[in-house]
């Protein structure tokens, strides 16, 4: 099997081209970032895609500067919706399979219940928009590709919610975090996990991927400093604040909880909760 995996430098990508070996020690891999492959270039696709010819994509590259996009929709358009396009028909018309990536940023987050694959989308703002287009195309080119929709994604590495917490709690002064928005903090090593697990089963459709328990980005960050040592002191620096109060370019949903109860019936993938995975990821730090 040869795979591909686009975004190669992010943060779930590293994590695939690390785990891949581990897990499918039959296949063949390659890692492509924007170096390699500008996705702002649509048209470039198809050339590279048949120069290495995989079994298997799996597009994790993207345009993810969520506030950025409102003031810069042709660029986040083009990668994320008219380039994977591109790949998507480059996948149908040699029968090979696509795996994309999608945001629970696809829903307005006015429900109150966790989001089912089934619930209508409206995204608050170009990210989503751009994002939903692209998962739009990926199953309209085959029933065989798989979408995979995930949420408040973060790892060791890279720009993330729980490096800048650690971040801030080495410095000074009042650390303000946002906490009237909903959500489930999604570590990079068990998503991986489970989208080579989506490979070995030969998943397709729509999935959301999503771990145990919700909770705020004040949650969220007030969690980290109870776990991690080297954030000792910073609890007492943490104010929670509003998202009037913090005002961004994008529109965020409120709430914006992902069902995972459709992948455990099918396919028996389960993500653990949320806070075991941040014990874990911190352990790794």
């Amino acid at each position: 099997m040869k795979i591909l995996v686009t975004g190669k430098g992010g943060q779930l990508g590293s994590e695939l081209l690390a785990l891949i070996p581990q897990s499918l020690s039959n296949a063949e891999t390659v890692g492509v970032g924007t170096a390699d492959w500008d996705l702002s270039q649509p048209e470039q696709g198809a050339s590279f895609l048949s120069a290495f010819s995989p079994d298997v994509v799996l597009h994790c590259g993207a345009y993810t500067a969520v506030d950025k996009a409102e003031s810069e929709p042709d660029i986040a358009l083009r990668v994320n919706a008219e380039s994977t396009a591109a790949i998507a028909d480059w996948c149908k018309s040699q029968g090979k399979k696509l795996i994309y990536f999608s945001t629970d940023y696809v829903f307005d987050g006015t429900g109150t219940e966790p989001y089912r694959e089934d619930h209508v989308t409206a995204p608050l703002g170009v990210y989503g928009r751009t994002k939903l287009a692209g998962e739009q195309a990926v199953l309209a080119a085959s029933a065989e590709n798989l979408v995979l929709r995930i949420s408040w994604v973060y790892a060791t590495r890279g720009k993330n919610f729980l490096l800048t917490m650690r971040r801030l709690a080495a410095g000074e002064g009042p650390i303000r975090v946002v906490n009237d928005q909903r959500g489930r903090p999604s570590y990079t090593r068990p998503i991986a996990e489970a989208v080579l697990e989506c490979v070995k089963q030969e998943a397709s459709g729509l999935y959301h991927l999503a771990p145990q328990g919700e909770t705020t980005w004040f949650g969220f960050a007030k969690r980290i400093f109870e776990l991690d040592p080297a954030c000792t002191g910073a609890m007492e620096r943490l104010v929670p604040i509003t998202t009037a109060e913090f005002p961004t370019p994008a529109k965020r949903p409120a709430y914006s909880v992902l069902d995972g109860s459709k992948i455990q019936n099918d396919l028996g993938i389960v993500l653990p909760h949320w806070e075991d995975s941040l014990a874990e990821a911190l352990k790794s730090l």
